[in-house]
């Protein structure tokens, strides 16, 4: 699959799947985004998608496994 080796073409498909996503939503509640917030929405979520995506791959490449935490909050 061709998103698995490109980490900035998958980042950019799903900031627009998202950006298409919040442009609905706010369109359904009657609400409209600056000109300037859209391609705003879309540059946050690619940049942040695209960064994930590089430190999941490169983890993966080391032959290490993606760590990952658990926060748990355990009563009195």
């Amino acid at each position: 699959m061709p998103v698995q080796q490109r980490p900035l073409f998958g980042a950019l498909l799903l900031a627009a799947f998202i950006t298409v996503c919040l442009a609905w939503l706010f369109s359904g509640l009657g609400r409209v985004l600056p000109w300037w917030g859209y391609p705003l929405v879309f540059g946050v979520f690619a940049i942040w998608l695209y960064a994930v995506g590089r430190m999941l791959t490169e983890t993966g490449r080391r032959g290490e496994r993606v760590s990952s935490f658990d926060v748990s909050i355990e009563g009195p």
